[in-house]
């Protein structure tokens, strides 16, 4: 069912919006819950608006609208206890707020690129068992109860129609799909594989009326979720790669690590891209320098062993050199950071 006052439509400034969810404190907790303290909301809030606030000054063509990822989740759940009222269902989904709000089941897949960043394919995020196994845990639970798709969002469906391809391959019947941002070309996508399954959405995009959507950690090394995870293909089966200390690999949408004018959209302008990046770099210096002020400690790679949702050692394709886990995580940014200056 689509609500007219959700569905939005480029206007005004631009023909095109450029969509930056924010979640940042949200991943932040991954820390905390390691026992580590992190910077208060309005420390990381102010980071936030510094991103939101670059992004449109190098993408003038373009209205940067920013959405609050807990705002939408309080409206993906409110749809989700709508649906099960009358009968109880069971939640799976890759978002892990969602899956312990609901006491759901999760459902952990990214899309994983090799060490060059090339696109592998869909794998099992770091430090969750790999998809069969994922799959098997809902076959047990779909036994029992009917099942509710929840997700954050799609771009182009590709993700949700490779859970939906699988999961039909299986036997497994999903019967609602509730998600939180759903574009046109996702959409469309998700209808041609969707069987039986009925959509809701909390906000939609019409065609033409956008240009990207990125999670706001998405700009920031070693913070929870960031980048893309670097992995392999095993007797074709594709996984995150793990460093012998067992650290998970990715690569921010920034430079010295991503593509930032491919996976980000941004412009292909090799000095306005330095100089964003080296920002965005800036801003986690400090989100590190507060932390150990906070914890009286230094903040090493030892630290993001062991996070959920995993932070993950920030590398570029030209990474030969991988560090051991005393290794401090400031140290490594300062370094990124004098590749750009």
């Amino acid at each position: 069912m689509r609500n007219q006052k959700d569905v939005h439509h480029a206007h005004s400034k631009s023909s095109k919006v450029y969509i930056v969810t924010l979640d940042l404190p949200e991943k932040m907790l991954a820390f905390a819950k390691k026992g580590l303290l992190i910077p208060k909301e309005p420390f990381l809030n102010k980071i936030q608006q510094n991103l939101v606030t670059r992004l449109q000054e190098i993408l003038p063509q373009y209205r940067v609208e920013a959405v609050q990822c807990r705002d939408m989740y309080h409206k993906i759940t409110a749809s989700v206890h709508e649906l099960t009222k009358k009968n109880d269902m069971l939640v799976v989904s890759s978002v892990p707020e969602l899956v312990e709000k609901f006491g759901g089941v999760h459902l952990q897949i990214n899309r994983i690129v090799n060490c060059e960043g090339n696109l592998l394919g869909i794998g099992p995020r770091p430090g969750y068992s790999p998809i069969e196994q994922q799959i098997r845990e809902i076959i047990f639970h779909a036994e029992q109860w009917p099942l509710i798709l929840v997700e954050d969002g799609s771009f182009t469906g590709g993700t949700i129609c490779t859970v939906l391809e699988t999961c039909r391959s299986r036997d497994i019947k999903l019967n609602y799909l509730v998600i939180g941002l759903l574009f046109d070309e996702a959409r469309n996508a998700i209808e041609q594989t969707r069987g039986g399954m009925k959509i809701q959405a909390v906000y939609q995009w019409e065609k033409d009326g956008f240009i990207d959507w990125l999670p706001d950690y998405d700009f920031f090394p070693f913070i929870p979720n960031a980048g893309r995870v670097v992995g392999h293909v095993y007797n074709g089966t594709i996984m995150p790669t793990y460093l012998h200390n067992g650290l998970s690999l990715s690569m921010p949408y920034i430079l010295p690590y991503g593509r930032p004018v491919g996976w980000a959209s941004l412009p292909n302008n090799l000095r306005i891209v330095s100089a964003f990046s080296l920002d965005c770099i800036h801003d986690t210096i400090s989100i590190f320098e507060e932390m150990e002020s906070l914890n009286h400690k230094k903040i090493t790679l030892d630290d993001l062993i062991g996070t959920y949702p995993r932070a993950s050692l920030a590398v570029t394709p030209k990474t030969h050199v991988f560090y051991e886990v005393e290794e401090r995580i400031l140290d490594l940014l300062h370094d990124d950071a004098h590749m750009l200056s």
